[in-house]
């Protein structure tokens, strides 16, 4: 048996053995074994990211066109951002996976474009650490809100939100230029690899889970604590209108905060538990647990991408006035119209 061997199933490169280590020469049960992982590997990623893709690029659009119907705010313009840089999220990986997915499964034989998939990846990844890093300024715009309702319009004009989301952008592209870096051989890969891979995981998902956690669960504290205060302040009719618009964007950020929990905290853990074997453990994998291994970063990284493509539908679901809203610019219908005034859900508070 080779000491390095492929799955014979064409599908994708996804096991390794190595005499050196302490594992058992790979069987033929062990073989048939790694290639049916293989199968279902390739076929499990292939169906979650095409479902991720068919609902996400039309969701997107369709939250954007709707965002651009509500007066220009703080608020609105993280969340059309948002809108932007998910379809591109969606639009930049599709075009790494779908490359990468033809080589494995049709031209296996023929040699990879690896500089455009690389180059591909990479800036991808601009937008969908870009993405994960607008929705922790929306979640800060909420707790600040909450927290901070009379500072607020001081804080958070369109200028400095637009200063906000360009050092945000700057941030998500460092990963970028650390694989320019490598890939023109300014420094040694073998020598710059735990440094970058630190970098990535940092930028693209860690930090930005620990806040979007953090600033949700300070806005949910905050809310129980302001609650019984707002009644007191606000006049009846003031109060309903504030509450209801307050009520719609904070549960807006809830539902999506929860959601990109689910979605990326899961990738996140088994980066981390990986890292760590491959660095302070140093314990090699046998061929069968190596292949397992693939399966679940494949199967986290594409669940991954759901974060990207469920965010309108969670503001429907979320938000009474995102669907008044969405009714609206979809219908021709006047009596949308009258359910839905122009000055109501355009307001932050």
């Amino acid at each position: 048996m080779p000491a390095n061997y492929t799955d014979t199933s064409g599908d994708i490169f996804c096991s390794y053995y190595d005499s050196n280590t302490t594992c058992q020469e790979p069987t033929e049960g062990d073989i048939l074994q790694v290639e049916r992982i293989c199968s279902a590997n390739i076929t499990a990623a292939y169906v979650l990211f095409s479902i991720a893709l068919v609902f996400g690029l039309p969701g997107s659009i369709l939250a954007l066109i709707t965002v651009l119907r509500l007066s220009l705010k703080p608020s609105t313009l993280y969340i059309g951002l948002l809108a932007v840089s998910d379809f591109l999220s969606l639009v930049g990986a599709s075009l790494t996976y779908y490359t990468l997915y033809t080589y494995y499964t049709l031209i296996k034989n023929s040699d990879p474009l690896v500089e455009w998939e690389e180059f591909s990846k990479w800036f991808g990844r601009i937008f969908q650490a870009f993405s994960h890093w607008l929705l922790v300024l929306i979640c800060l715009e909420r707790f600040v809100t909450v927290t901070y309702p009379l500072h607020k319009v001081k804080v958070y004009t369109l200028h400095n939100t637009v200063y906000t989301c360009i050092a945000a952008s700057a941030l998500c592209c460092i990963p970028f230029l650390m694989f320019c870096l490598r890939y023109l051989k300014v420094v040694t890969y073998s020598k710059f690899r735990f440094i970058s891979i630190v970098i990535y995981l940092t930028i693209y998902i860690i930090v930005p889970t620990l806040l979007i956690i953090l600033f949700t669960a300070l806005t949910a504290l905050q809310l129980r604590r302001s609650q019984q205060r707002r009644r007191t302040v606000l006049t009846p009719v003031d109060m309903e209108r504030s509450t209801k618009m307050e009520a719609d964007l904070t549960r807006m950020m809830f539902l999506t905060a929860i959601f990109f929990v689910i979605f990326t905290l899961p990738m996140a853990i088994f980066h981390i538990i990986n890292q760590a074997n491959f660095y302070l453990i140093r314990r090699k994998l046998c061929p069968v647990e190596y292949a397992i291994s693939k399966l679940i970063f494949y199967s986290t990284a594409n669940l991954s991408f759901f974060n990207h493509a469920a965010n309108f539908y969670l503001y429907l679901i979320s938000a009474r006035g995102f669907r008044k809203r969405f009714l609206l610019v979809f219908s021709k219908k006047k009596k949308f119209q009258e359910v839905v005034p122009a000055s109501n859900y355009t307001e932050d508070e």
